[in-house]
């Protein structure tokens, strides 16, 4: 980039001052603000579109309408209806930053999936943890069955025969907690109600013995 002018002085000596700026210096200015890696930022004119610095070098003093590339495309389409806010084009996350004194537009893009990486990875290790969550919680209903629910239906199926009647019914509780503790009652319950079953049946046989003794005295 060239620029030049003209410098007048009190004597009638008139000076011409003149510079020029490689845009190879300009390229490498516009690539030391990338800090993310594999991310890339080009600089372009917002009035004619010209692309002015690009780590591409081949893409520089080319006119973004005349590439063939949708991301390309959508970054002037954008620049042209000045939509400047950060968007996501052709699958690059684009941030458009005007230089301030100038008619220049840098434009700096990234891939999605380089943003999102982590994002999946955060998501990868949350599928990851619901599965063992899900493992965790069936044995652990598996293992509340097998302490817990059980030995109450056990017991229970032990309580509706002694009330149809069966004591021959035997209650196996090995557990010390509270259902143990409800099933050594049961037994205990049972054994009581065999004894004196046992003694009503002996009452009943002596009984028996004597209503035959009284028959018999009667018959005499």
């Amino acid at each position: 980039i060239s620029a030049s002018g003209m410098l007048r002085v009190d004597s009638d000596d008139v000076y011409v001052l003149s510079a020029e700026l490689s845009l190879d210096t300009v390229s490498i200015y516009v690539n030391s603000f990338v800090e993310m890696n594999g991310a890339e930022s080009f600089l372009v004119n917002e009035k004619d579109l010209t692309i002015l610095s690009s780590r591409d070098t081949s893409l520089i003093s080319r006119n973004i309408n005349e590439l063939d590339d949708d991301f390309m495309k959508g970054v002037a389409q954008r620049i042209s209806s000045n939509e400047l806010d950060m968007a996501e084009i052709s699958g690059n996350i684009s941030v458009f930053r005007e230089v301030e004194g100038t008619e220049w537009m840098l434009v700096s893009f990234i891939p999605s999936k380089t943003v999102y990486q982590d994002l999946d990875r955060i998501r990868n290790v949350m599928v990851l943890f619901g599965i063992v969550s899900v493992l965790i919680l069936t044995v652990l209903m598996e293992r509340i069955v097998h302490i817990v629910i059980r030995p109450v239906k056990k017991l229970t199926n032990v309580i509706k025969s002694m009330t149809d009647g069966d004591f021959t019914v035997r209650s196996y509780t090995k557990s010390n907690d509270e259902i143990g503790a409800m099933g050594r009652c049961v037994e205990k319950f049972i054994d009581t109600m065999r004894g004196m079953i046992s003694s009503i049946n002996g009452v009943s046989d002596t009984l028996h013995d004597q209503a035959d003794s009284s028959r018999d005295v009667s018959g005499q």
